[in-house]
């Protein structure tokens, strides 16, 4: 049988002894059916033969066990080939579960380490690393498929990542078969004097392309889905989304909250002393009250931010202010 194949040595011998008996008892069954009938007729020419009669009720009765018999076997042999078909659905389910994990592991492993400066003209496999790539900032490149997260990818543990299927060539390995050996470059820094100071995702030539959308600050809707050109660099803004290749997945940049919320609280620790005026105003909304309490520059960066960012912003401002007062409540009471 096909499916016995596909199992264990066990599994092949089982089967074939089931099937075996099952053909033993068919012929069983095929001989007694001879026997009766020879006997039939025999009772035929003498219906008065009691031995006859008997012989004949006793194979009946014989012939009624073996297919009952038989019926039992079919059911079990049906139960067993259930059974091993589970298993190997089971097993390759787990196969595509451990694969999965094992995808997650290369991403995060990939960017669990903080990496020194990447020197510009450092050569990576056909990809030259180019003169502008410098710093790095917090971000995170959610990776999902089917509307479900599957990894993030801290961007600040590196300043340039190569994403690819050639595992030697790449920071970040990628299995899809479409996608090339070294697809894409995430590289931080400023091409141009023009361009603000940030990531930026170079296409290397891929073979069926990498395909970009932004998202509008003002609508918080995303543009056209565009093909990127081979080596030029595109601006990766908060909320901006990818895809490579023929692949389902999508990465999408988003700030890291953690890492902001840091950031945050290291700079108006360093400008604590200028003390920003209280929060006032009675006919005030909370955003006017909230940008009264901070420093006039993050006060512009909440209003040039787009939606995302300024929610992100405004609520670790928040929390920082609480902690200022906290702080001035606790050296009052000294």
């Amino acid at each position: 049988m096909a499916l016995s194949k596909r199992g264990s040595k066990e599994e092949l011998i089982s089967l074939s002894e089931i099937e075996s008996i099952l053909v033993q008892l068919d012929n069983k069954l095929e001989e007694i059916h001879g026997q009766k009938e020879e006997l039939a007729k025999r009772l035929t020419i003498d219906p008065q033969n009691q031995t006859i009669a008997t012989l004949l009720t006793k194979i009946e009765k014989i012939a009624k066990e073996i297919k009952s018999m038989r019926l039992e076997i079919e059911e079990s042999q049906q139960i067993f080939i259930a059974a091993i078909s589970a298993v190997s659905k089971a097993r390759k389910e787990q196969s595509l579960f451990n694969k999965e994990q094992d995808k997650k592991k290369s991403f995060s492993s990939s960017s669990t380490k903080i990496a020194q400066p990447t020197p510009p003209g450092k050569v990576l496999g056909k990809f030259i690393v180019p003169d502008w790539i410098r710093d790095r900032s917090s971000a995170s490149l959610i990776v999902s498929k089917n509307n479900e997260c599957i990894a993030t990818i801290d961007l600040s543990k590196r300043d340039c990542f190569i994403l690819g299927k050639q595992r030697e060539l790449v920071h970040i390995p990628l299995e899809h078969d479409s996608i090339s050996r070294q697809h894409i470059a995430i590289i931080h820094g400023q091409p141009d004097e023009s361009l603000p100071l940030g990531w930026y995702l170079i296409d290397l030539n891929s073979v069926h392309g990498t395909f970009i959308e932004y998202l509008d600050s003002q609508s918080s809707s995303y543009s056209q889905r565009q093909k990127c050109k081979p080596n030029k660099p595109y601006y990766l803004n908060f909320g901006s989304k990818f895809t490579l290749a023929k692949s389902s997945r999508m990465y999408t940049v988003q700030p890291d909250p953690i890492r902001r919320q840091q950031e945050y609280e290291t700079k108006f620790s360093s400008s604590r002393n200028s003390a920003p005026s209280p929060m006032s105003g009675q006919g005030d909304d909370a955003n006017t009250a909230l940008k009264r309490s901070l420093p006039d520059h993050d006060a512009t960066e909440i209003e040039n931010s787009s939606p995302g960012e300024r929610a992100h912003e405004e609520h670790y401002q928040y929390l920082n202010s609480q902690s200022k007062k906290r702080r001035k409540g606790n050296g009052a009471d000294s």
